[in-house]
């Protein structure tokens, strides 16, 4: 059974006037826009406090960090192109293709999630663009 969230629980933890979209990887602060995350990011943060202590629930596998080379880490460069392109934009406007990546955002096992997606037209366009876009912005590193 899902829990309901009060108004404040959803609402941008930077402007506390939009409905969050998007969580903060390192200390899950819900933020509204790229925005807020930038005023966000001017502070270091953390893992809260309670989430560190919490142990994993055992219905729920263990979510754990991915060991990613360096060279395919995503930095700010790579995150505008992907935010100025036409065509990725154009893709996310799809309401199937924004469920799939909804559910690899919330899965404790989105490598899991990710080879399931693999055959699936839309998620392959959207995923070759983004591999796409980030090969462009390397060679131009």
């Amino acid at each position: 059974m899902k829990e309901t969230q009060t108004a404040s629980e959803t609402l941008c933890v930077v402007c506390e006037l939009q409905e969050s979209k998007y969580k903060c990887p390192k200390c899950l602060a819900k933020y509204c826009s790229v925005i807020c995350y930038r005023i966000h990011k001017q502070s270091p943060c953390s893992l809260p406090k309670e989430k560190e202590q919490l142990s994993p629930s055992d219905d729920l596998p263990e979510k754990k960090e991915l060991d990613i080379p360096e060279y395919y880490q995503l930095n700010e460069k790579h995150y505008d192109a992907l935010k100025a392109n036409p065509g990725l934009k154009e893709l996310l406007k799809n309401p199937n293709l924004q469920e799939l990546v909804r559910k690899v955002d919330h899965s404790h096992t989105p490598e899991l999630e990710l080879d399931n997606f693999q055959h699936n037209p839309q998620f392959l366009e959207f995923t070759n663009l983004i591999l796409d876009i980030i090969e462009q912005q390397n060679k131009s590193i």
